[in-house]
């Protein structure tokens, strides 16, 4: 337990694991209550991810894992409108709607790949090059 109260490792409180509290996400229509369920979603697991590589989520992670799924939600949105307008909507509604999915994922992959992720130790920097005969010369 921490002291505010929660599991360290428990990314359900509305805690990230680290001093900051997790941004919040903007408020959805009811309508749209599985897009606001899968972008908490994917908040808690990329969360997960960066405190699984990382040890703990700093306050640029939070402000680039919001960024990500800010990101989320607006694609989703974007399709929901597509889902559910498409009969309303004009052949550049319809052109700007997908242009906007494609803009937000971008973001999203863009404020994932800044994570950091996806880097590696260099494993050459554990690994001992030095000719064991230079050892006995010494």
């Amino acid at each position: 337990m921490n002291a505010k109260g929660g599991q360290k490792a428990n990314l359900n409180t509305a805690r990230n694991g680290t001093s900051i509290t997790r941004l919040t996400l903007g408020e959805l229509p009811l309508t749209m209550r599985r897009q606001t369920q899968n972008a908490r979603k994917y908040r808690r697991g990329l969360e997960a991810l960066v405190v699984e590589a990382k040890g703990k989520v700093n306050t640029t992670d939070a402000h680039l894992i919001d960024e990500a799924t800010t990101a989320e939600v607006h694609a989703a949105v974007c399709r929901w409108l597509l889902r559910t307008r498409l009969k309303d909507m004009s052949v550049s509604d319809v052109a700007k709607c997908s242009e906007q999915i494609l803009k937000a994922k971008t973001a999203r992959n863009r404020a994932v790949e800044r994570l950091g992720l996806d880097v590696r130790e260099n494993p050459w920097k554990t690994i001992d090059v030095t000719p064991e005969h230079v050892e006995d010369e010494q």
